[in-house]
């Protein structure tokens, strides 16, 4: 080689080099501005600014959740992880304050404030289960001195049974009950402003009054279950602690209240009491979806049949229907009704439905056969035992019934019909706002879907009311995975008008439970 070839070599090898050398610094530079959010910084001011960071995005996640799940009441799909429950609970987002206060000279003397989930809170607060204790505070704004003896707090779940013809009135009972002290002479003076008087329990008793401006911070962790002893039974059962129920027209009644009191002393001077009632709302998720229904969910494609996807459907026994057409020709038919598992669903999504319909009369087919024909609605039922008139009486159990609309059904594409079936797929749709199955003692929210006669014209069938009931559980959340999609409108006005007492021409009619 050459002088001049060897000088060549050694400048192409220098600049290659150099070259390599700034684009190694050019990556590293831009390494250090892409990850810098994600390093660990090397001095604890940097480490707080991080920690702060890094706190904020995950109140910002958590806070997303916990909005995206609960706007149910709203027809907002939400569905909270329940793995963050506890996160969830610790940083209690999206508050809402809902306050009662005693004014005196028109200014409130004592107020009693307690928190809620702002999506699900209206008029009351509601305390979304798993997302932490119920919170509050009890302030007392006292211009003058105030003999204040203590301050009692007092937070219990009521089951009342409502008005009876019984002049005594229904018994009431308490399933949950929790007092506590937040504050008496006996812990010594408090402090002003926020200060938890509750921790200074060394402190000498005070006998003075109270004057001035003082809060005290209350949180109640609701418990999960709760012991009951149902009427006319010795031993007490568990029972989870039941979703709260207030309707019209139904008189037993599921309440919680929180309430606060202060015991005064001295000639003549009287307690100040306040309460606020609250909502408890039950997280329950219905199972996961079978297999083919969770891939045709994902996929956005139709659902399988029974035919296809034995494992999917729930059936009985098919029905044997006999009757007559138009009064002169006996006919006998025979339907299977099955519904897709698991037989849990989510108030505000639909029941996916398929009927087959089979008979050797071709007419009394076409007549069933029809989709404004076929009757299958979500019957509510609800139970709760009344009180005892007197020794020699056991009580009786009263029934409230009502129903949703029909289903809304068309034929199906995955079996073509034939000379003796049909084939029918259907929508069963179920409005936001449904209370979860509950039971409480002798108090028992539960659910169904039934199927009814046939409503064809021209058909007369022997004296069958309903032919199934298949009981179905009402959930408050989705289950985990793809969500359902609905294919057909629906409608949830109910057959009879809110407050009407109009008995419509039909064995099952909607009242508007839902």
């Amino acid at each position: 080689m050459s002088k001049h070839d060897t000088s060549m070599w050694t400048m192409s090898v220098f600049f290659r080099e150099t070259l390599r050398i700034k684009e190694y610094n050019r990556l590293i530079a831009y390494k250090r501005v892409i990850c810098a959010p994600y390093r660990k910084p090397a001095f604890s001011s940097m480490s707080s600014h991080a920690d702060a960071f890094a706190g904020k995005l995950a109140s910002e996640r958590t806070t997303s959740d916990a909005n995206r799940a609960i706007s149910d009441q709203a027809n907002v799909e939400f569905d909270p992880l329940p793995v963050y429950a506890e996160r969830t609970a610790a940083r209690q987002p999206n508050q809402k304050k809902l306050e009662v206060t005693l004014d005196k000279d028109g200014k409130p003397l004592v107020s009693f404030m307690i928190y809620g989930h702002e999506a699900l809170s209206t008029n009351v607060g509601t305390i979304l289960e798993g997302s932490g204790p119920l919170r509050g505070v009890v302030r007392l704004d006292s211009d003058a001195p105030n003999p204040i003896r203590s301050i009692v707090l007092t937070v219990r779940g009521d089951y009342l049974m409502g008005a009876s013809t019984n002049p005594e009135g229904e018994k009431n009972y308490t399933f949950f009950n929790h007092t506590e002290t937040l504050w008496s002479q006996d812990y010594g003076k408090p402090d002003n402003s926020s200060t938890d008087s509750r921790v200074t329990l060394l402190r000498s008793a005070y006998k003075g009054q109270l004057q001035g401006e003082y809060t005290w911070p209350i949180s109640v962790t609701l418990p999960k279950e709760v012991e009951f002893t149902p009427a006319h039974e010795s031993a007490p059962r568990t029972f989870p602690l039941p979703h709260s129920f207030n309707e019209r027209f139904i008189r037993a009644t599921i309440s919680y209240t929180a309430s606060i009191k202060f015991n005064r002393f001295g000639f003549l001077k009287e307690d100040y009491e306040l309460s606020q009632p609250f909502g408890y709302y039950r997280v329950t998720y219905p199972p996961p979806f079978p297999p083919l229904r969770d891939v045709a969910y994902q996929e956005g494609t139709p659902l399988l049949g029974p035919s296809i996807d034995p494992y999917g459907w729930h059936s009985q026994e098919p029905i044997h229907i006999k009757g007559r057409i138009f009064k002169s020709v006996d006919f006998i038919a025979q339907c299977t009704l099955y519904i897709s598992k698991p037989l849990a669903y989510k108030a505000g999504s639909f029941i996916p439905l398929y009927i087959r319909i089979e008979s050797d009369n071709e007419q009394a087919l076409d007549l069933l056969a029809n989709p404004k024909s076929i009757h299958v609605r979500v019957r509510r039922q609800i139970i709760d035992h009344t009180q005892k008139h007197n020794l020699a009486d056991n009580g009786t159990f009263r029934e409230s019934l009502d129903y949703s609309q029909r289903a809304v059904w068309w034929a199906s594409t995955e079996e073509h019909p034939t000379l003796n079936s049909r084939f029918f797929n259907g929508e069963l749709h179920l409005k936001p706002g449904m209370k979860p199955n509950t039971e409480l003692g002798h108090f028992k929210l539960s659910y169904s879907v039934m199927l009814y006669d046939f409503s064809a014209i021209g058909l007369e069938f022997q004296e069958q009311k309903f032919l199934q009931e298949f009981p179905i559980e009402i959930c408050t959340f989705y289950a985990p995975g793809p969500r359902p999609k609905s294919i057909m409108p629906h409608d949830c006005s109910p057959d009879v008008p809110f407050g009407k007492f109009i008995v419509p021409d039909m064995e099952a009619f909607s009242k508007g439970f839902y």
